[in-house]
């Protein structure tokens, strides 16, 4: 009875010890490369998302609009015209 208590004991321990080893490896070496990786990917998108917000204003700037391309930043507006659409000289439309 006796050999069979110290083999549970033996068994258990052996579970908790194998757990607390996953856990220690959890905690110092998957979750750190796991955040590592979830914000090298944010910042990847932040800076695609960026990139395409400017193009998309540059390309919208570039035909030149009649008012500018207006852009919203809390309660400021900011009219976008390019330097090359203030020389043109501004049609004029007889009806």
């Amino acid at each position: 009875m006796k050999k069979r208590q110290k083999k549970i004991i033996l068994l258990v321990s052996v579970i908790v010890a194998a757990l607390l080893l996953l856990t220690l490896i959890y905690i110092f070496l998957l979750r750190p490369a796991l955040n590592g990786f979830v914000v090298a990917q944010q910042t990847n998108g932040i800076n695609q998302g960026m990139a395409l917000t400017v193009a998309y204003l540059i390309q919208q700037a570039s035909t030149c609009p009649a008012d500018g391309v207006p852009v919203y930043f809390g309660n400021v507006t900011l009219h976008m015209i390019p330097i090359e659409c203030l020389h043109q000289v501004p049609e004029v439309k007889l009806s």
